[in-house]
């Protein structure tokens, strides 16, 4: 049986009126994270199933499906690899990461090809300490432009090599994953 990725946080746990007093009700949010919505059935099923372990008491789970996950799909790698050439036209060497987190690329993952996280390169992203890289906004910009341009640049034939002139283009930067982050960054928020 294959690895199933995923993370469950009981974040909020509640209930009573006192320290002294046995408790007549308990509730608890758990925030579950899959890979797949196959792995969501399958976590959905083993919660649903459990039965409580002390005598007189009941367990009522509400299941509330927040979004699916951003299933890394055909569609997505084949982006996901568009978006990598471009990156190599810049230098860069762009890897893919799961992050677990949610984003409005889950639900549009569903409906076309989608890449996530293009975001600016820093660090602590939802802390005290978030920030951003100043001095790698030029950067992430000119990126973000080539892809943007990359349905046009197809069109057309594809991207022609830096600095060349009056020679064939050089396709690599053309349609076709997941999620883009910025794992080959040096992430030192002091700098």
């Amino acid at each position: 049986m294959r690895s199933r990725v995923m993370a469950v946080n009981v974040g909020t746990v509640s209930g009573g009126t006192g320290v002294n007093v046995v408790a007549a009700e308990c509730h608890a949010s758990v925030d579950v994270r899959v890979a797949t919505l196959g792995d969501g059935r399958w976590i959905r099923d083993h919660i649903m199933a459990l039965e409580p372990t002390t005598p007189g008491t009941r367990l009522e789970i509400e299941v509330v499906l927040d979004r699916g996950p951003m299933e890394v799909t055909p569609r997505n790698r084949i982006l996901w690899e568009a978006v990598q050439g471009c990156g190599k036209r810049l230098g860069l060497e762009l890897k893919g990461a799961e992050s677990g987190g949610a984003s409005d690329g889950n639900t549009a993952s569903l409906f076309t090809a989608t890449v996530d996280g293009l975001r600016a390169v820093g660090h602590g992203t939802h802390a005290h300490n978030e920030h951003v890289r100043v001095s790698e906004l030029l950067e992430r910009t000119t990126l973000l432009a080539l892809i943007l341009m990359m349905p046009a640049m197809e069109a057309w034939g594809g991207f022609a090599p830096v600095g060349a002139r009056n020679t064939a283009p050089v396709t690599g930067c053309h349609f076709g994953t997941s999620r883009l982050t910025t794992d080959t960054y040096d992430l030192d928020p002091c700098d």
